[in-house]
């Protein structure tokens, strides 16, 4: 399968991410095949910032915490896997 990331993606496949930049939450909505998965945030260092579980389509992860910069996202399972760049503010 192939997974398209964006914001305007209109593909049943499409991980969608926004706001972007934020600054208190990201919203991930995953396709059916991410559901049951890990997100985990890194900074561009590769320090673990923060790790969720992804249960269900729609995902509000908590970023109010976390200094202004840029973080990769990763969300994965063990049959798929996903990067996004995020902006944090």
């Amino acid at each position: 399968d192939i997974l398209f990331v964006g914001i305007d993606e209109k593909h049943e496949n499409s991980v969608v991410v926004y706001p972007n930049p934020a600054s208190d939450y990201i919203q991930v909505n995953v396709p059916s095949v991410l559901q049951n998965s890990t997100a985990t945030l890194h900074d561009m260092q590769g320090k673990l910032a923060l790790t969720q579980r992804i249960g269900s389509q729609y995902n509000q992860l908590d970023i109010s915490f976390l200094p202004a910069g840029v973080y990769i996202l990763h969300i994965s399972n063990d049959a798929v896997t996903v990067n996004h760049r995020i902006s944090i503010q």
